[in-house]
């Protein structure tokens, strides 16, 4: 948890920007922090045209998956209980966001998502999805 703690205070002030410093790289580098490793490493770079995202059918092409759902699958496992401590947790909290859904990270008690500027603290009861390692 101190590791998280540890994470989530250095990236507090840390303004969102695609590619930079999005939900994407928030999560993995939380992963990162947590269990020293990311949790999508190889994606890093893949998902951007220059200064913007992908289009869907770009990020189908590039990754060979149909749904977010599908890609976030074939790396972590699926759960559908409230989201523990360290869990990769997707929910629609952004006001502009590419697949739907924004990823976030449980802290055991709620889920944190990288907004403009801070984090949004949301509750784990509301989130869509949720996966482990």
């Amino acid at each position: 948890m101190e590791l998280l703690n540890n994470y989530l205070a250095e990236s507090a002030e840390s303004r969102f920007k695609w590619g930079v410093c999005d939900c994407l790289i928030f999560t993995n580098d939380a992963y990162h922090a947590i269990y020293g490793e990311g949790w999508c490493d190889d994606w890093l770079g893949r998902y951007m045209n220059k200064d913007r995202p992908k289009t869907h059918k770009q990020l189908r092409e590039e990754f060979g998956f149909d749904t977010l759902v599908e890609g976030v699958s074939s790396k972590l496992t699926s759960i559908d209980y409230i989201a523990p401590f360290g869990a990769l947790v997707t929910a629609p909290v952004s006001r502009r966001y590419l697949m739907g859904q924004a990823f976030g990270i449980s802290n055991g008690s709620k889920a944190i998502f990288k907004m403009n500027q801070g984090h949004l603290f949301y509750p784990l009861d509301k989130v869509s999805g949720a996966w482990i390692r």
